[in-house]
């Protein structure tokens, strides 16, 4: 799941952003609003956030004091950042920053989701932007939440629909129709797919071996894991370490829309 952290004093521009995140992105989770600077690294100081969608034109002191306060506090933070109008200076310091992106009001629909989904492919995560969940109702929606909440905590753990069914109280035939309908994927291919993502992260960030990243990511046998990643990636796991370290790579959908309409 994706924790996504709207601060603008701008209530018509935070519904707009919530509204966008609500019908565009069913695997991400609003947290509370913040109106402030201020408010915002008191925020970030309690609760885990992996995007920031921040305005930085109405803080008299320097907005960027403030983001490298909440990076102190969260160095893994996804940072967007909303302007008033296009400042050079501004936008320069954002890509110093990190930041995913720097919008200029007012703020563009499309421009906003394509900021969301670079951040959320960017931590290794799986966007369902282009997947239409307009007609799953509100209590399947929570239930589905529950679940991938519950394989993003536990993806390295064995996890398999009657695991599933145990823990939601719920039966697994239900939770396999429920989950491909509001997901657009079967349970399992969302589950491989974000564990190879996870592997991504530490084949290019780490020097562990490729057995010790197969079980971090939840195979025992690194032979059957090396095999579902070249599947998933067309690379070999010691094809994308050569290839990719120190050079970040998003995740791809590609790999995961092949499978949408199976």
């Amino acid at each position: 799941m994706c924790y996504i952290l709207v601060a603008t004093p701008d209530e018509k521009e935070r519904n707009q952003i919530k509204q966008v995140v609500r019908k565009d992105f069913f695997n991400a989770t609003l947290l509370q609003d913040a109106w402030t600077m201020a408010e915002t690294v008191a925020i970030a100081g309690k609760v885990h956030v992996d995007i920031l969608i921040l305005s930085i034109s109405n803080e008299a002191e320097d907005p960027f004091y403030w983001t490298a306060e909440v990076m102190k506090k969260q160095p893994n933070i996804k940072l967007i950042l909303i302007d008033e109008t296009k400042n050079f200076d501004n936008l320069h310091r954002s890509l110093r920053c990190g930041a995913i992106d720097y919008l200029v009001r007012p703020l563009s629909k499309q421009e906003l989701q394509h900021s969301i989904h670079r951040s959320i492919l960017s931590l290794n995560q799986i966007s369902l932007l282009h997947y239409s969940t307009s007609a799953i109702t509100d209590n399947i929606a929570e239930q589905v939440n529950q679940i991938i909440e519950y394989i993003h905590l536990n993806y390295q753990e064995p996890i398999t629909l009657d695991v599933l069914a145990a823990f939601s109280h719920m039966h697994r035939n239900y939770i396999s129709r429920i989950f491909k309908e509001a997901t657009g994927m079967t349970f399992t291919k969302y589950l491989t797919f974000y564990r190879i993502e996870q592997s991504k992260k530490l084949l290019v960030t780490t020097e562990d071996s490729i057995a010790a990243i197969a079980e971090q990511v939840g195979y025992d046998d690194a032979g059957y894991y090396a095999r579902i990643f070249k599947r998933e990636t067309s690379y070999t796991p010691n094809q994308y370490r050569k290839t990719f370290t120190s050079s970040y790579v998003a995740a791809d959908l590609v790999f995961a829309q092949r499978e949408m309409s199976s």
